[in-house]
């Protein structure tokens, strides 16, 4: 069990744990709706799937070239880059998420964090000429490039990179009973919190690095948890009204089910509460998240 947000997420997902975070004065009729995020004007994805074998632009991450399979330029002044080691065949366990923030003018996206280098978009239609330089010799390439749907005010909402404020944890069974708030979410110190309060085969060392530092939602469906030192987990999402549903496709193991379901709302400008269930080990419970928009 390595990834403890996985198996809070990970799903069982009966009890409507969500509903500690209605607001009974909240006027169903009348939604919160905030103003696009920073950047939405200039969101895209870029999909480098269909160009050509000795096109596919290329980085270096940790002394390891990887192969681009896409890049996301979010609402929220944040990239979202997806790829493959180029030396090894890649599946799911292969393939690693790297975040960080961008500025763009005139359509070059200059990206620093996990990623530094510079991406230009240019030209008609869907399928664009690329141009990615990660500091050396610049790879000119083509790129299939959408923008995400508007979508609905809770989608637009949603749409921008949160900060977990606080975090509340509630699991139960096989004679545990955890009720527990935390400032932030630091994975190791929750999974500590459980391990000596009755939690059984449950290591906190196993989560050392697992301190969440950003969620990201976008309006292409793509959702990012981002950790301080530990890899990104990453997937895709839908919001239907207040439910909410994930599918991780990056992040998980073979001991739970990577799909997920709860709510996600939005009580005030720039803040979200954020509600999972659980089921896992022979407990259930849920994690409630409160978040801030990141701006």
């Amino acid at each position: 069990m390595k990834k403890l947000f996985i198996l809070l997420a990970a799903a069982a997902l009966m009890l409507p744990l969500a509903s500690c975070h209605k607001d009974p004065g909240k006027d169903k009729d009348q939604p919160v709706e905030m103003k696009p995020a920073a950047t939405a004007d200039v969101a895209k994805v870029v999909s480098f799937e269909s160009a050509p074998a000795e096109k596919k632009p290329t980085y270096n991450h940790g002394n390891v070239i990887y192969e681009m399979i896409s890049i996301e330029f979010t609402e929220a002044s944040r990239y979202i880059l997806k790829g493959k080691p180029v030396a090894t065949k890649a599946g799911n366990s292969d393939v690693e998420i790297l975040t960080g923030p961008y500025t763009e003018k005139n359509g070059t996206y200059q990206c620093t964090g996990d990623f530094t280098g510079s991406v230009t978009v240019s030209g008609n239609g869907s399928n664009k000429d690329v141009t990615v330089n990660t500091g050396g010799e610049e790879q000119k390439t083509t790129g299939n490039v959408s923008a995400p749907s508007s979508g609905s005010s809770d989608k637009t909402n949603a749409s921008r990179t949160w900060k977990v404020a606080s975090c509340i944890v509630n699991v139960s069974g096989n004679g545990l009973s955890v009720n527990k708030g935390f400032n932030g979410c630091n994975l190791e110190a929750i999974a500590k919190y459980i391990a000596e309060n009755g939690g059984k085969n449950i290591s906190p060392s196993d989560f050392a690095g697992y301190d969440v530092t950003e969620i990201l939602f976008t309006g292409s469906n793509t959702v990012v948890i981002s950790f301080k030192d530990a890899p990104d987990f990453g997937g895709s999402y839908t919001l239907n009204g207040e439910n909410f549903s994930m599918t991780l496709e990056v992040g998980g193991n073979d001991l739970v089910n990577q799909k997920a379901t709860g709510f996600l709302s939005f009580p005030s400008d720039g803040k979200a509460e954020f509600s999972l269930m659980m089921s896992f080990k022979g407990y259930t419970g849920g994690i409630d998240f409160s978040l801030t928009e990141v701006k």
